[in-house]
């Protein structure tokens, strides 16, 4: 697998975790992404990650090194935040689900 493809799969841990949130939003839970706001429902949160993955297509156009940095920098993030939303008890959930 190479980088273009790890990003795009780290889309896809943070987007179907971020799904899971709008069913906690009564014990508290919200977003902290700024693009979404604090209580996103499903098409915001659907649209905003579909959109991510021609960024990531873009990047991989890009020429090296400033291609490798963003793909990394994307597998960081989208990785990150997926696994802080599995930790704080979030799970898996599927676009249409």
């Amino acid at each position: 697998m190479d980088l273009y493809e790890l990003a795009q799969t780290s889309i896809l841990i943070d987007w179907f975790t971020t799904l899971d949130l709008i069913n906690h939003y009564s014990e508290g839970y919200y977003e902290t992404n700024r693009f979404l706001g604090p209580h996103p429902d499903r098409g915001e949160i659907n649209s905003y990650f579909l959109l991510q993955f021609p960024v990531n297509y873009l990047i991989d156009k890009l020429p090296e090194p400033v291609r490798s940095g963003g793909l990394v920098f994307r597998i960081w993030d989208f990785t990150a935040h997926g696994i802080h939303n599995l930790s704080i008890g979030l799970s898996l959930r599927l676009p249409w689900y």
